[in-house]
């Protein structure tokens, strides 16, 4: 035993080996890890001075058993299955096909950053909480909740490291031929989960301007026009209440998810730039859906999403006397089409009702979604708001639309619309026309409206 102790834990730590003698404790995963950072400080002149003589091929050999060993014994859960035993979440919570195996992808990562942490500060036992960049548990965020990083804290962890880099290249060269090999693991992982290396973090300009009453107003109802307050993931309708200044209590609190990316300008481009007919701005969601849906789902699904949505929502469907009717859940799986199944067969709870499209609450949505498609075809903007979002009517088009007010923001989205050269416009000056932007924007998007 003494042996063990001195190759997996040497003499500091010797007394972790007593938890793996034990039936009831479980240690650390940073404790398990330590075992791995020992490995990896092995050389053959240390070997050889405690007996052990191999070659450098089985050294390297004998490193990546034991950690494909360790790995996969941390995936069989050993210590059960209730939740505050788990290394590895069981069922993670994902609207596509995934598996807790697939996580193998977050272990290897959330493993490479905290391998090159603890090397650097000295420390085998080094708590996965103390990983820089992140602030809090890495490994229960993505190994036992199963969650996805942001862009944002995924560049923070990447950018720390990368000062590690930077820090130790001149003190400790030895180091540097891992560490390749460590931040090769996090590019990987960065391009497998499909996180945005060049996207800017969010500037002091964005910060500012995401909350003024103003904009705000802009984008929530740029999104009713075209979306109808429907999630575009799970076609769930938000209650008009959520948009009230005197927030009620019971709600889920709305946010707006910036699906294509942080940028100052996408702010103001809710809908899009017509000529490219990209949209670039928000979609409005709730703080769970966008912590328990958007922090699982790549952004190219997410994406994806929103796409097909939009093609739904421009879709229109006549009868024999071409009169327009309202859709139904055919016209869905028309769109979407069968390998988008992980999208619309969460609508509707199948299991219980034999098929998606029978719930109930399913159907409610989609009577709400055919009755406010006809409304904005029917109304101007204002009407529609008024009739059936009351309180952004009178909390936003009210107070700022109704009295055309823009912000410098809107003002260069308005002139790049009209060819005009926005530098030249000064704040206050130009009074707009909501109804008639607005109309004319969406209409050239293709979306219908009055």
């Amino acid at each position: 035993m003494g042996i063990l102790s001195e190759l997996f834990f040497d003499r500091k730590h010797s007394h972790y080996i007593g938890i793996f003698l034990s039936t009831e404790a479980r240690p650390y995963i940073s404790v398990l890890w330590g075992i791995l950072f020992r490995t990896f400080e092995w050389n053959l002149e240390y070997l050889n001075s405690i007996g052990v003589s191999i070659t450098s091929t089985q050294l390297q050999n004998i490193q990546k058993t034991v950690y494909n060993k360790l790995s996969k014994w941390v995936f069989s859960d050993p210590y059960g299955i209730s939740s505050d035993m788990l290394y590895i979440c069981e069922n993670p919570q994902r609207i596509y096909p995934f598996t807790k195996n697939d996580l193998i992808v977050e272990y290897n990562f959330v493993f490479a950053v905290w391998l090159m942490n603890a090397i650097h500060s000295g420390k085998s036992s080094m708590a996965v909480g103390d990983i820089k960049g992140y602030g809090g548990d890495l490994a229960n965020s993505l190994l036992g909740e199963g969650l996805l990083l942001t862009d944002y804290k995924f560049r923070n962890i990447l950018q720390n490291l990368l000062n590690i880099y930077k820090t130790d290249e001149a003190t400790y060269p030895e180091r540097i031929p891992l560490y390749n090999k460590l931040l090769d693991r996090v590019t990987s992982y960065a391009v497998i989960r499909e996180y945005d290396f060049t996207a800017p973090f969010k500037s002091a300009s964005h910060r500012h301007l995401w909350d003024k009453p103003a904009l705000k107003g802009y984008n929530i109802i740029g999104n009713l026009i075209m979306f109808h307050g429907i999630d575009p993931i799970d076609f769930r309708i938000l209650d008009d209440n959520v948009f009230s200044s005197q927030y009620p209590l019971g709600l889920d609190k709305f946010t707006r998810h910036e699906v294509f990316g942080v940028s100052l300008s996408h702010l103001f481009e809710s809908f899009s730039i017509p000529i490219t007919k990209t949209r670039k701005g928000q979609i409005l969601t709730t703080m769970g859906r966008n912590v328990g849906i958007y922090r699982t789902t790549p952004v190219s699904l997410q994406r994806l999403a929103v796409s097909l949505f939009s093609e739904l929502m421009k879709f229109e469907k006549f009868d024999s006397s071409g009169q327009l009717i309202d859709l139904d859940y055919t016209d869905i799986l028309r769109i979407y089409g069968p390998q988008n199944s992980w999208i619309y067969e969460r609508w509707g709870d199948g299991s219980r009702f034999g098929n998606w499209y029978d719930d109930p609450d399913f159907l409610v949505v989609l009577n709400t979604f055919n009755h406010l498609r006809n409304e904005i075809r029917n109304k101007p903007i204002d009407k529609y708001l008024e009739d059936n979002w009351n309180t952004v009517y009178n909390e936003f088009w009210m107070n700022y639309m109704a009295k055309g007010e823009a912000d410098f923001g809107l003002y260069y989205l308005i002139h790049k619309l009209e060819g005009l050269d926005a530098s030249k416009v000064f704040p206050g000056i130009l009074s707009v026309d909501y109804n008639i932007f607005l109309k004319n924007l969406i209409k050239n998007l293709g979306f219908p409206v009055f």
